[in-house]
Parts: C-alpha cells; structure tokens; sequence
C-alpha cells in the first residue's frame, strides 16, 4: 500500500537536525534521533507522530567534542531493536560506529575511520556503505567482521548474528564462532598472529559454532535458548566473534557485545 503521510513529529526539542530513524524496541514503536551530543530513543504513536514517552540517551559522543549521529537500527529476527549503526563526527571528521547495547557509557565500537566526513550510512552483512564528502560525493563500501551480540528473555531465546561482507563466489566460505566469557577485559589484548583485538576474559571460556555464513547476505543466525532461571533476569555474559576465512586459512577477532537476559 502507498505510504501515508501522517503529521509532523511532535514534540521534539529545537536542534539543527535529528537524522530520525524507526524501530520497535519490546513491542513498542520508537524515533531514534540526534539529540544534543548523543543518540535517544522516544517512544512514538504512529497513528498521529506523537511522541509518546520521554527521550532516553542510548549513545553518547564517541570523543571529547564530538557528536553521535545517523543512526540505524540492528533488528533481531523478531525485527526488534538489539542495537545502533551510527556515526561520530568532530569537526569534519564523520566515522562509522556500532553500539550494540543500550547503555550509553559502553563505548561504541569503531568500524571504519577516516579523516573525512561519512554519515548516513548502514550496512548488508560485514559490507558497510557510507556517504562520503570527497569530492564527487558519492557513496562506498567497506569491508568487516562483526557481530550483534544480543537480548532475549528468560525461558526464551536470543538471537545472535555474525557478518562477513557478502559475496558472490560459489568457492568462498565463512565460518565464526561465539566466545562466550565471564567478563570484559580493561584493555583488549593482541593476539599475534591473529589480526584483532581479545576483548573477554577466557578463564572461563565457551565456544559455540555459528552455523556457515549466506555467501549472499554474509550472514549466520545462532539462537541461543535461555534457561528458565530467575537468577538470569537482569544479567549479561561478554561474548566476542571469530572468523574463519577458509580461502586464506585466516582466523580473525572481531568485535565484543553483551549477551543480556531479561
């Protein structure tokens, strides 16, 4: 059916611009949106764009003098919200960003850095795609490894994707891993020879396979089962990814999330 056009969104502090975004978060509509220095979510009625509940600071600035930008939703399989994509810009440099929970004092996880200016943007798989100022503006590609961590509540599941940029080759395969540890380190430690970052405690590791990545989409679903336990609720696991590229033999780290119980 055509889109309809149902008002303008009120209402919503006086800034220079919002760079809004939708996304359901348990059940219930919500405007991801720049406001001040950060990123909140509101939640929303989309039968009249009324905002319906009070803004919350979900991302902070990445850097002193910064300011948090162009979100887009991650989505479970549900299509509810489980984190950001999002940019961080000072002065004009804009660089691509993913947080992965809702606690704005977790630092957001840098994807791509550069000297110039690249928002707007959003990603298939471990292919993130960028509009950048250099002249003729244009958009582009870039490629990683990532993972979303995930939510889930008690006696349910959480869903947890891996990404490697997508691929047409029929002879390409991928295959990641989720290590699952008591906690995050204070500084992540290298690893030689692996490229990355350990980022999890592993005095009590686990390792769970990720079924192999879609070559098309460059995605892989492990959807863990949460036991029905009421000690779980309100609790996390630091969980991190690793990647096999079987054409190169390569194993790498990828990024750190939370496994959060509810």
């Amino acid at each position: 059916m055509p889109w309809q056009i149902v008002g303008q969104i009120t209402p919503l502090p006086a800034q220079a611009y919002y760079d809004p975004a939708l996304a359901d978060f348990n059940g219930q509509p919500h405007l991801l949106h720049v406001q001040g220095t950060g990123i909140a979510m509101t939640p929303i009625n989309l039968t009249n764009a009324s905002l319906s509940g009070p803004s919350v600071i979900v991302i902070n600035q990445a850097r002193a003098g910064s300011k948090a930008n162009s979100p887009t939703p991650v989505l479970d399989t549900t299509g509810q919200l489980i984190g950001f994509s999002h940019h961080d810009v000072l002065s004009s440099d804009n660089d691509h960003y993913m947080s992965l929970d809702f606690d704005p004092t977790t630092p957001s996880v840098l994807m791509h850095d550069n000297t110039t200016w690249r928002n707007n943007g959003g990603f298939i798989g471990g292919r993130f795609c960028d509009a950048e100022s250099t002249a003729p503006y244009h958009v582009l590609a870039l490629d990683n490894y990532w993972f979303t961590g995930g939510r889930g509540p008690v006696g349910g599941v959480i869903d947890v994707f891996a990404y490697v940029p997508p691929t047409s080759s029929a002879t390409e395969a991928y295959f990641s891993f989720l290590l699952i540890g008591a906690a995050h380190l204070p500084a992540a430690l290298p690893v030689p020879p692996i490229p990355g970052l350990l980022g999890i405690d592993v005095s009590t590791l686990v390792s769970l396979p990720f079924p192999q990545h879609t070559n098309a989409n460059g995605e892989a679903l492990l959807q863990l089962v949460i036991p029905n336990d009421n000690f779980l609720r309100g609790r996390s696991l630091a969980a991190q990814s690793a990647t096999f590229r079987l054409s190169t033999s390569q194993v790498t780290l990828g990024n750190t999330a939370g496994l959060f119980f509810y």
